[in-house]
Order: structure tokens, then sequence, then C-alpha cells
């Protein structure tokens, strides 16, 4: 008999055979067949089986309850048995045993005997199934069903306590702030530049006017930055706006970090100013050199 045969159980196919768990036992070992299962199998063949121990003990291994891998049965996975049966005596062209063929055939079974034993020992799911819970996984452990406890009242992440009030939520007293609590420089104001291109020109323009580019193609257009009720509103009102949304417009607190959202108040503020600045803006430095045509 010429050929590959997997062999599982008491199952033998000169073919190939699917492979069956077993449970997993204390180690591997490598066994010949029987003399009755040679007979069976012909004269020219012989078999070598990968086998897995069963664990001989009488004791239930104790139950591992937190450990999705041990739950209910208090044992792991299966791993695999497999068994190959290889020609034992090719035959050459003149039909006796021997020659290259023999030399060849015993180096390719012993090629896949080596790649047989590699995979049946790394079948172990101790890796890819590790012994934790899934996220929302169910568990008996605990009397509601879940794996994970429910966070206690009132707890807040490390680094999320945000108690200022001015800074993370534009109020004071349960009023919106008219100042912006953070120092202004010009990075400052070009960090909400950038971010006020990025997130606000689609609808409220470059200008702050409202004629943005998804107004012109039909969208509801915003009021103006310009409007004499938007350039009295305190500061506190702009960052609310943005943290929280208003009308048509969605929130955008989880684009735009709290510093974030004070730079697009600030560039706000500067566009207010650039459309109605009067010259008593103007530092008198500069002042003086308006007046003068430009070579």
């Amino acid at each position: 008999m010429n050929g590959l045969m997997l062999q599982c159980g008491n199952v033998s196919t000169c073919c190939t055979a699917p492979l069956c768990p077993v449970p997993r036992g204390e180690g591997l070992g490598v066994r010949g067949n029987e003399p009755d299962q040679a007979s069976e199998l012909g004269s020219n063949c012989f078999s070598l089986d990968l086998v897995v121990p069963n664990n001989t003990s009488s004791e239930a291994p104790h139950p591992r309850p937190l450990s999705p891998q041990y739950r209910g049965e208090g044992r792991s996975l299966s791993t695999i048995c497999v068994a190959l049966v290889i020609v034992q005596k090719p035959l050459n062209h003149r039909g006796k045993p021997g020659g290259v063929g023999t030399l060849v055939s015993l180096l390719t079974s012993t090629i896949l005997l080596a790649n047989l034993i590699i995979a049946a020992t790394g079948c172990h799911r101790d890796m890819r199934d590790q012994p934790r819970y899934e996220t929302l996984e169910s568990s008996n452990f605990f009397n509601n069903g879940q794996s994970a406890r429910p966070a206690v009242a009132g707890t807040i992440a490390r680094g999320e306590l945000n108690e200022d009030d001015a800074l993370y939520r534009g109020k004071k007293g349960g009023q919106f702030v008219t100042q912006i609590p953070i120092q202004i420089d010009r990075p400052f104001l070009e960090r909400g530049r950038e971010r006020f291109n990025i997130y606000c020109t689609p609808c409220h323009d470059r200008t702050g006017s409202g004629a943005g580019m998804i107004v012109q193609r039909g969208f509801q257009r915003p009021p103006t930055y310009h409007d004499e009720r938007l350039r009295k509103a305190p500061a506190g009102h702009f960052y609310d706006v943005i943290t929280r949304g208003f009308g048509a417009m969605p929130r955008y607190a989880p684009q735009l970090t709290p510093r974030d959202r004070w730079a697009v108040v600030a560039y706000i503020r500067a566009l207010q100013l650039s459309q109605n600045a009067s010259l008593s803006d103007v530092p008198d430095a500069v002042r003086a050199s308006l007046g003068k045509e430009q070579p």
C-alpha cells in the first residue's frame, strides 16, 4: 500500500480523515500498531499514532469558575489525535523492495511525520483562548449573570475630574463666563483658526458670515457671527454650543478638546473684531501708518 493514511480512534482511511478531539492529558506519546491492527492494515504498512494520554486520576480537576476556559466541566479544550500510516517497503521498478524509491519515500514520510507532530503539539488553545472574559460576556459566578461588576456610583475616570467649571463647562456660578479662561497668545489663535477652518467653515465660511459651501448647496444657514446679538454674547455661550450643539448644529465635543474649543472661541472673537473694528481699536504704533499709501 502506498500513500498517507490518517487514523483517528479505531477508524483508518487511505486518504484523509477528519481530525478528532480528545481530552487533553499530560503529555504527547508515539506508539505503533498492535499485532491484530497490523494484519488489518497490510503486511507492507505500519502506523505511528500520536497519542495524548487521558488523565488517569480518578479525582476530577478542581473547577475554576472565574476562568471561562474551565467553566462547567473543569477541563480545557481538547487537542488532536492523529495517526500516520506510511509505506514500510516501497517497491522498485523490478517489483522488489529497496532502491531509490525507498529512500525518497522514507524521507517524505519523515517530513510528513515531523509536520504532524508539530501540528499536534501546537493545537493547544491556551494562548488563543486565554482564561479571561470578553467584553459583555456572561458569567454564572455573579448573581446578575455579568462577568464585570458595575462601577461604583460617583466613580470618575482618572484624569477626568474636570473640577474647573469655567474651563470645562464655560460656566461659573451657573452663568456663562464672559472671558476666555485661558491665556491668549498667537499660537493659541493660530490653533483656533486651524480648528475653525476644519470643522466650522463648511457652514460658517471663513469669515463667519454663515455662507459656507454646504449652505450654498441647500443646508440650513446659521446666523452670522457679526450679528449684534452674537457680538455681545458671552464667550461661554460659544463654548457651550460647540460642546453640546444647538439647533441644526451637532456637538463637536468628540472632535475638539476643551482647550481647542476655547481656541475656536478666541478665533471667533478675532473674526468678529476684524469685521467690526474701529480706528480706536488699532494700536497707536500701527494707526499712523494706515493713512500712508503703500508703495
